[in-house]
């Protein structure tokens, strides 16, 4: 389409001023009136809000005002392990009065040990001492008494029983003043957490107000507010890592009731234990299969046997371990437990009464150190074991050597039960009380079954000869470690002493006796041939250094991870350990994140990773596994490392730092070994380095120190420490 230009010109097409004045007049009328409009409505929105937020601090005012009588301030006065015995030391707890003659309810996370005295002030100012009476280690509560009667106590009628996902919730803590409480508002954003025992809020919870009541906006309590961990520690601070997050947890009150009623006893409540591990299957598996059971330990005294397909308990179908481990983990040390079984084709009912601590056989010792075996499939898993399999000179799972009846080599120790029954240097060992031994795990596997001062009968060559058989009475003695113990009881400080027990002599002789049955030519202590280094790449530029003696694929080595921080220096590590590699026949491993930093528990996985790789592709024996801790800032991955089922660490070597928050059969079937070189020298990290001992030796760590005795950090230079840490492996290889 064309158009025309009028004769008069272009500027006929153009509007006349006043109509443009008139088009933009109406615009702006129509943009003052949108204006007027939207401040209107916003207006009436933000007015509307503010009536709404005021209503829901009026209801929450109100709330708080019928329950607030009902919680009070507890002062703690510290224990005897205050740091420092000049000073008082005190902390401050919220707790809920349920009884008037004095019943207090709060958190334990204030008990982690126990207090001198015991305060508590109500919102009028009356103060009374108070005593604790137990503590609930399962769902983390206390029950104190106070002097006097007359206290406000929380009614039938403040309690809500069901509370519901999304209603609103406050949590009230009174820290700073004993006549108000703080408080933070939320919802209830879950309910069955943590096994089935908790309520879950957004509300900010932190020490500020555990112990305190979670109550609704009609003023009714919904439960109490403690630190919780889906990792089911005994200890009273665990999940205390969640506080201000978002992520807050509440003991609903009618449990907290009944908790309060079985505490009144004076006895405190554990955790129950049933004494197995599980066989590990992908996520998605449907069956349960015990793996193995702890010996004289409920399971197995109620019957329960490796092999055994678990199908309900208590009436609850089973399909994964979570769900069993999350009715274990919400019972206690007494409850009765229903087990539905199903051996081969027969469904058994078992009674299972779980206990609080695991008994703690005591491992019997001969006195060999067996030659290190190359990895077999069934040391690792999953994709690991296909290709391992693959391996030239490896056998698939199931099958057996031709030479089956070829025994273990192994060295005598000097001065141990072996030696004792007239045994000396290198022997074949085939038997032991009759059955046949055809590998080091075979071996550990009949003296697993072995007790000291029983009797083993031993057919044995002597020199690594296939004839001359003969049989030979051995007397089963203790390990050959030094052990921890408590002191008697009337010394005046309840510290640990190391006991010398029949701890291996790590002479030259033992060294080359090793060596021949390696097959490995001499070399001896301090001598320093060549190192090969290896990079094993494990994605997103983290990787595992990898150094081992020159020849190390011709022999099978141990593995010692040295667990770094971000100032780890490769040459330093090497300087120290290099003289010791050939003569102990030990290959280092080195993780190394992409983001060059000290490792955390965060990283065990990379860890763990790196440490199956190394086994599979450089001839590790992936039974003596072990790691150097070095620092306190990786004491948590030195702990997730020793904990982990397959991590394939058999011991941790605690240069500095400690393995906290150990307890009872967390440790029972995985037979592993601490050794601990030094102590802090300042008091409370004392104190807490040898508790830690003690909680490893009552989970079935063999624990262990230099002969020295303990150390000091400062005084440990890295050469000791790894001399020390060589010795204490070969004594770790001492069956």
């Amino acid at each position: 389409m064309y158009y025309r230009v009028p004769p008069t010109g272009f500027g006929q097409l153009c509007p006349p001023p006043l109509y443009s004045l008139q088009l933009l007049a109406r615009q702006l009328c129509v943009a003052c009136f949108l204006i007027t409009v939207f401040v209107v409505h916003d207006c009436l929105i933000s007015r509307k809000s503010l009536c709404a937020q005021d209503e829901l601090g009026q209801r929450v005012k109100a709330a708080v005002a019928q329950i607030d009588p009902c919680v009070v301030r507890i002062q703690l006065i510290a224990g005897s392990n205050a740091a420092d015995e000049g000073t008082v030391a005190s902390s401050v707890t919220t707790g809920v009065c349920v009884a008037e003659s004095g019943q207090i309810v709060t958190s334990a996370f204030a008990f982690d040990e126990v207090p001198q005295a015991i305060l508590v002030a109500d919102a009028k100012g009356r103060r009374q001492a108070a005593k604790l009476v137990a503590i609930d280690h399962v769902r983390k509560l206390a029950l104190l008494q106070t002097e006097g009667t007359g206290w406000t106590a929380m009614s039938r009628d403040q309690m809500e029983l069901k509370p519901r996902i999304g209603q609103w919730a406050v949590g009230l803590g009174r820290y700073y003043d004993a006549s108000t409480s703080n408080l933070s508002v939320g919802v209830v954003s879950a309910v069955n957490r943590i096994h089935g025992m908790a309520l879950q809020t957004d509300a900010k919870i932190s020490p500020f107000n555990y112990g305190g009541p979670l109550i609704s906006l009609s003023g009714r309590v919904l439960g109490i507010l403690v630190p919780l961990s889906p990792q089911a520690s005994e200890g009273t601070a665990a999940g205390v890592e969640w506080y201000d997050s978002g992520i807050g947890f509440a003991i609903p009150i009618a449990d907290v009731l009944t908790s309060c009623g079985s505490l009144q006893a004076g006895a405190a409540r554990h955790r129950g234990r049933l004494g197995l591990s599980l066989v590990e299957t992908n996520p998605f598996s449907s069956t349960v299969t015990v793996a193995e059971v702890v010996e004289g330990g409920p399971a197995q005294t109620a019957g329960l046997k490796t092999g055994d397909r678990i199908l309900s308990v208590n009436g609850r179908d089973i399909e994964r371990p979570p769900q069993l481990m999350a009715i274990i983990a919400a019972s206690y040390a007494g409850d009765s437990i229903q087990v539905t079984i199903r051996r081969e084709d027969e469904t058994q009912d078992l009674k299972v009464t779980l206990v609080e601590k695991m008994p703690q056989p005591v491992p019997g010792f001969l006195g060999f150190i067996p030659a290190l075996s190359k990895p077999k499939p069934e040391s690792l898993t999953g994709e690991l074991q296909r290709q391992l399999r693959q391996q030239p000179g490896f056998l698939p799972l199931g099958e057996k050597s031709p030479d089956d009846d070829a025994g273990v080599a192994a060295v005598v120790v000097e001065g141990g039960p072996a030696a004792a029954a007239g045994l000396s240097g290198t022997i074949q060992l085939r038997r032991v009380n009759g059955q046949p031994v055809n590998s080091p795990s075979s071996l550990r596997q009949q003296l697993a079954r072995l007790r000291p001062g029983q009797t083993a009968s031993l057919v044995i060559s002597e020199g690594l000869r296939e004839d001359a058989k003969r049989t030979v009475s051995v007397t089963v003695s203790h390990s050959a470690f030094q052990v921890y113990r408590e002191r008697s009881d009337s010394d005046s400080e309840s510290e640990l002493s190391a006991v010398p027990a029949r701890a291996p002599a790590i002479s030259e002789q033992l060294l080359a006796d090793l060596h021949a049955v390696q097959e490995v030519p001499p070399g001896d202590v301090g001598a320093q041939p060549a190192v090969e280094r290896h990079e094993i790449t494990l994605g997103q530029e983290s990787r595992i250094v990898l150094l081992q003696p020159e020849g190390a694929k011709d022999r099978t080595t141990v593995l010692v991870v040295i667990i770094p921080t971000a100032e780890t220096n490769e040459a330093a590590i090497l300087s120290s350990w290099k003289p010791l590699m050939h003569a102990y026949g030990i290959s280092l491993a080195i993780p190394v994140s992409g983001e060059q930093r000290s490792l955390t528990d965060e990283d065990a996985g990379l860890v763990i990773a790196g440490i199956h790789r190394a086994v599979l592709l450089k001839n590790i024996d992936p039974v003596h596994v072990y790691a150097v801790n070095g620092h306190p800032s990786t004491q948590s991955l030195a702990r997730a490392l020793l904990t982990h089922r397959r991590s394939g660490v058999r011991g941790m070597a605690m240069v500095d730092g400690r393995v906290a928050g150990m307890s009872n059969s967390d440790l029972a079937m995985l037979h592993r070994f601490v050794l601990q070189l030094a102590v802090p020298q300042d008091r409370a990290l004392s104190a807490l380095t040898m508790n830690s001992l003690q909680q490893l030796s009552e989970a079935g760590v063999t624990v262990s120190v230099p002969k020295e005795g303990l150390l000091k950090p400062a005084a440990v230079s890295a050469d000791e420490a790894a001399q020390i840490v060589a010795e204490w492996i070969v004594g770790c290889r001492a069956i």
